[in-house]
């Protein structure tokens, strides 16, 4: 009752605010109610050798951040950590009731992510992520993000979007529950290897639904955003289970070097629906391919779908192809060991 119980409200951005500091561990505690972060890396000078570990970090906008626009940090560790937020997405939408346009979404409130970094030589590992827009916004160079659980994420569960990032290796997560697996709206320089995870985008869009429609997200998107396209990314061993399609590209973003390789792509069947109940129009698995003469490459991947669709909606800029037995004769060079056909999943 807030009439007998008092309310505290804080000025500070942060619970733990480490600045202009090094060698410090952070461990063993349950931290919670931040206001910028529960945990915030900033300051002038270099922040060096950071461990944060087995922590419990409860309702903040992030749960760990660093200070994005100016502080340099690397040598970061953060490992065991449960992150979550209980944010009421039944109750908004997204974050156009506060904002009107995409490019001021970052003052909506509830725009935040579990941890949201940019630093060299780092680890995220082991770590488990719940609640938030976005489980992890990551940018920077020698980073390794592994083993990590993502779950019941508005929109994506990591967010990997950079013009700067540099040998970054996404391995061995398993993500369900969220919009989007993997946001790749652009990412250069490169290289970014993405292998052995799991990902299930089985939630749908109606924390944002604005009385239109209500849709499934996808495993991966590749938008043309901010950036200026995709160059060396590699996909390699991941399982992609959706409802509404595996890949998600703009039609004008620009791709370079990208390889997809022995990948599970399977969809399972709903789209979305609108708010008539009416169903959305049937779509493509991939949505683009990218081109041979972008230096793209597809081959060992296995195609499935639970419904009728087409599996490619752009085909090595070909155009629509129905099966990938089609897709192959149009274009040898790609897939001579792919399949299509259900895994038994």
């Amino acid at each position: 009752d807030p009439n007998t119980m008092s309310i505290n409200i804080g000025t500070a951005d942060a619970v733990v605010k480490i600045t202009n500091a090094k060698h410090w561990i952070i461990r063993n505690m349950t931290i919670r109610h931040g206001g910028t972060a529960n945990i915030y890396l900033a300051g002038d000078d270099p922040i060096e050798n950071i461990r944060i570990e087995n922590l419990e970090l409860l309702n903040a906008w992030r749960g760990i951040s660093t200070d994005w626009g100016r502080t340099y940090v690397k040598q970061v560790k953060i490992l065991n950590c449960h992150i979550w937020t209980g944010w009421p997405w039944g109750r908004t939408e997204g974050y156009s009731d506060v904002v009107k346009s995409g490019s001021e979404e970052w003052f909506g409130p509830m725009r935040g992510s579990g941890i949201g970094v940019r630093a060299q030589d780092m680890e995220i590992g082991n770590n488990e992520i719940t609640g938030y827009w976005d489980g992890m916004y990551v940018q920077g160079e020698n980073v390794w993000i592994h083993h990590n659980k993502l779950h019941r994420i508005a929109d994506d569960a990591l967010q990997l979007e950079s013009n700067v990032s540099s040998n970054l290796h996404v391995h061995d997560n398993i993500i369900w529950d969220t919009f989007t697996g993997l946001s790749l709206s652009s990412q250069r320089k490169g290289p970014l290897y993405i292998y052995r995870n799991t990902i299930f985008a089985n939630r749908t869009s109606d924390h944002r639904a604005k009385g239109l429609r209500v849709v499934y997200g996808y495993s991966i998107k590749i938008g043309r955003g901010w950036g200026v396209g995709m160059r060396n990314v590699y996909v390699y061993h991941n399982t992609f289970y959706d409802k509404r399609m595996n890949v998600w590209a703009h039609p004008e973003s620009l791709w370079e070097n990208m390889r997809f390789y022995n990948n599970l792509f399977y969809v399972e069947g709903s789209l979305g629906y609108t708010v008539e109940d009416k169903p959305i129009k049937q779509g493509s698995q991939i949505i683009r391919t990218g081109t041979i003469d972008e230096g793209c490459e597809w081959d060992g991947n296995l195609y499935h779908s639970a419904r009728p669709v087409r599996v490619f909606h752009d085909w090595n800029g070909m155009g629509e192809f129905a099966s990938l037995a089609q897709a192959r004769e149009a274009c040898p060079q790609w897939e001579q060991s792919g399949l299509q056909g259900d895994p038994m999943l």
